[in-house]
Order: structure tokens, then C-alpha cells, then sequence
């Protein structure tokens, strides 16, 4: 997904920044272009109202010691969606952490956020509009693997599209895992209700 390339962010303005390795928070109400991979290699922190467009093919990468901390509100919350095409979603890796509290994760392709032995939890959040980008490729809202710790609380998956075109709602292809509020979007990983906690161990 990296391949040994160090990427670079553009802001709004098009000012630029290097892989985040500190501190670096986005403030309530900022509109960012990100134009190629993100890395983040240090403590990244998101605000209500923040805005994030990505460009086909580039992806949000939170590598090992990193962390990504959403922490955005029902009235505003931050919205991470292509500025063109279909991106290729937030990438939790081994040793990395995360807080998505009311953020919109939309227009990925294949997975929507990949949790690979991290700890994340998601709260009032909302993954949608995720396609397959070939036929033989499934589909998920959240893919946890290799002893990954998620907690979903409050949120939602929907409009998930496998590579036979049906909605993935329990359907070929697609699958979704977190629980709305009213819990109509089914069960993760066999647990029922409006408040999930799972441990999944699905990439052995």
C-alpha cells in the first residue's frame, strides 16, 4: 500500500506538509485537499466541521505509534470523501490507534476503513458508498483483522456495492458490520443492539 514511498499533503491553500510525525490538529470548519497517501506517523487530531477530500487512489495511512482522532459532533460532523474517482480509505496498521467520533466516511473502493492489529473505536459515525473495483473484489465498510480491536457504538455502514452489483446490505459482496442507532443495519461480528463491541480476527 506504500510501497517505500514517502507522500506529501497539500492544504487548502496549497501550502504543503510533510508525513505528520508530531502533533498536528485540523482545525473546526477547514476544507483539505489530500493529493497523495497521508502518513501519519505521530498524534493527528480532527475537528468538528473538517472537510477532507481525497483524490483517486490515495489513502489515509496511520502507521505504527500513530494515532487519528476524530472527534467531530452530530451538527458538524467531519467528512472524509473523494475529490475525484474512489479513494482507498483509512488504513489502521499494527501498533497504530484510532477515535472516529461522529466523521462520514464516504466513496471508497474495496474497504472503507482496514484495521490491522489497531485499536479503534467508532462513535455516532457513518461509512458509506463503497464500491468493488473489479469482480472479484469484496467489499467492506470496516475490515478488522489480525487480532484488531474495534468498539462501534452509535453508528452506521450502508450503500456497499459487490463486484455482482447488488447492495452489499447483507447481500453478495458486500457486508455490513456496525449497527445504526436503531440497530437496523445488523449485528457485528454476531453481537446485536445499539452498542457493539467485537474482536474479529479475519486475515489469518
Amino acid at each position: 500500500m506504500i510501497g517505500g514511498r514517502l507522500r506529501r499533503l497539500a492544504l487548502a491553500g496549497g501550502a504543503a506538509a510533510d508525513p505528520i510525525v508530531g502533533d498536528l490538529t485540523w482545525t473546526s470548519g477547514s476544507v483539505i485537499d489530500v493529493t497523495e497517501d497521508l502518513l501519519i506517523q505521530g498524534r493527528f487530531s480532527v475537528e468538528p466541521g473538517v472537510t477532507v477530500n481525497v483524490v483517486s487512489g490515495a489513502e489515509i495511512i496511520v502507521q505504527s505509534g500513530g494515532s487519528l482522532n476524530v472527534q467531530a459532533s452530530e451538527a458538524q460532523p467531519a467528512i472524509f470523501q473523494p475529490a475525484s474517482g474512489r479513494w482507498d480509505g483509512i488504513n489502521f496498521e499494527a501498533g497504530s490507534s484510532g477515535t472516529l467520533s461522529h466523521a462520514a466516511v464516504r466513496g471508497t473502493q474495496n474497504i472503507a476503513v482496514h484495521v490491522i492489529s489497531a485499536s479503534v473505536s467508532f462513535e455516532g459515525s457513518e461509512i458509506s458508498d463503497v464500491r468493488a473495483s473489479a469482480q472479484e473484489q469484496s467489499v467492506f465498510g470496516i475490515y478488522a483483522s489480525d487480532d484488531a480491536q474495534i468498539d462501534v457504538a452509535w453508528s452506521k455502514i450502508f450503500d456497499l456495492v459487490g463486484p455482482s452489483g447488488n447492495d452489499g446490505d447483507g447481500g453478495a459482496g458486500g457486508t455490513i458490520v456496525s449497527p445504526a442507532a436503531d440497530g437496523n443495519n445488523g449485528p457485528v461480528n454476531g453481537y446485536n443492539g445499539p452498542h457493539a463491541r467485537a474482536l474479529i480476527d479475519t486475515g489469518r
